[in-house]
């Protein structure tokens, strides 16, 4: 598919993580973990955009707890998507508020970083 073509999804948020995956032989390194973290850092850096959304199947459970548990996706639901599916069963949008970068969490007073543990995943994945 080409990127910004119209698709059977009547709700379609930018911007969108699409199509990840990871070698199996190469997965459980937190080689996705990293592969997610730098299209937040993308979106936020470089197109300056403060969410980022992504569709997986409900019946992905490894994807579903990386992104939730892991990441910080939350479920999202939109009055215009209604339930969606595929091939696989049941489609979950998720969607994440990405955390200003540090240097935005400054203190005008002090210039301390405020700890938060979004900065402990940036910091992380430099």
């Amino acid at each position: 598919r080409k990127p910004n073509r119209p698709t059977a999804y009547a709700f379609n948020p930018r911007p969108y993580l699409s199509d990840l995956c990871v070698d199996p032989e190469f997965q459980n390194r937190g080689l996705g973990r990293r592969l997610v973290r730098r299209g937040e850092e993308f979106a936020q850096q470089q197109l300056g955009k403060k969410e980022v959304y992504i569709r997986v199947a409900q019946d992905n459970e490894a994807a579903l707890h990386m992104y939730t548990r892991r990441l910080g996706y939350q479920e999202y639901s939109h009055p215009d998507e209604g339930e969606q599916s595929n091939e696989n069963g049941k489609i979950i949008l998720l969607r994440k508020e990405l955390s200003p970068p540090l240097t935005e969490r400054c203190s005008p007073e002090t210039t301390e970083t405020t700890p938060t543990p979004a900065a402990g995943l940036h910091a992380a994945s430099s």
